[in-house]
């Protein structure tokens, strides 16, 4: 009988060791679990800050930033600018950013590098909004095209060299009228340090993933970033500008002649 009661009395103390253990561990998984959801909302209100940083031109919370984060800030802005005006031959008026993160941190991949050091990676989408240039009828396009036609020696190729005047005639009234956008993507891979007063961003490596668009990468070394830009003058928009409307004209002439030999 004795010996039962000691048995039961072990299986007892078992049963309760047993469950304090699973309470700590639970205790335990809820505050990572807790420590992790708040680190991502720091990271989004730091991103957040970063986005509108960007898009206003106003670096609004200056202590989020080291110094040569504030300056590629800066520089991100005159990037985009110079992209409309020398690439695209426009006005850049607005940049619209935006981190694609959920509420459970999908889109976002975080390393803890050391205690107080995180890497973060994630994926930007840029909407830059523009307006051409000068008026439409001083377009270099419409120019060349118009020229082309008053030398065009047949039928096919005026009647392609017409509908290529009114295509292109309807796009610059309307890019003129309600302006037109680009999108951009780029993939970031910062390091955030906390400090006293809360997260800061030290670095941002960056590179640029648009199809088609403008090959960019920002890479850091010692502290400071290196930009390796493209060359926004062999665009083809660029080049438009800088020929002569005769020779861009003969170029179409080419192209329609090719066309209705076929």
């Amino acid at each position: 009988m004795i010996q039962r009661i000691q048995a039961s009395r072990s299986r007892f103390a078992v049963l309760i060791s047993s469950a304090v253990i699973i309470g700590l561990l639970g205790l335990l998984i809820y505050a990572r679990s807790a420590d992790n959801k708040q680190s991502l909302n720091d990271i989004k209100g730091v991103l957040s800050d970063y986005r509108e940083s960007l898009s206003t031109g106003q670096i609004l919370h200056p202590l989020y930033y080291t110094s040569a984060m504030q300056d590629l800030i800066r520089e991100r802005r005159i990037y985009y600018e110079d992209y409309f005006a020398i690439g695209l031959y426009s006005t850049l008026e607005s940049i619209q950013s935006e981190y694609v993160i959920d509420d459970e941190g999908s889109g976002i991949e975080v390393t803890v590098i050391s205690k107080d050091r995180l890497s973060v990676q994630v994926k930007e989408y840029l909407i830059l909004q523009g307006r051409p240039k000068g008026s439409p009828e001083e377009n270099p396009v419409l120019l060349a095209l118009r020229w082309a036609l008053s030398r065009a020696d047949n039928e096919c190729m005026k009647l392609e060299l017409e509908n290529e005047i009114q295509s292109s005639q309807f796009d610059f009234n309307k890019y003129h009228l309600e302006g037109f956008e680009t999108r951009l993507e780029e993939i970031h891979q910062l390091v955030m340090e906390r400090t006293p007063n809360g997260l800061q961003i030290i670095q941002d490596s960056i590179q640029s993933m648009t199809e088609g668009g403008p090959a960019s990468l920002v890479v850091w070394v010692n502290g400071n970033y290196i930009w390796n830009k493209p060359d926004f003058t062999q665009m083809p928009d660029y080049q438009r500008h800088i020929m002569s409307i005769d020779e861009l004209g003969r170029a179409y002439l080419e192209k329609v002649s090719r066309g209705c030999e076929q």
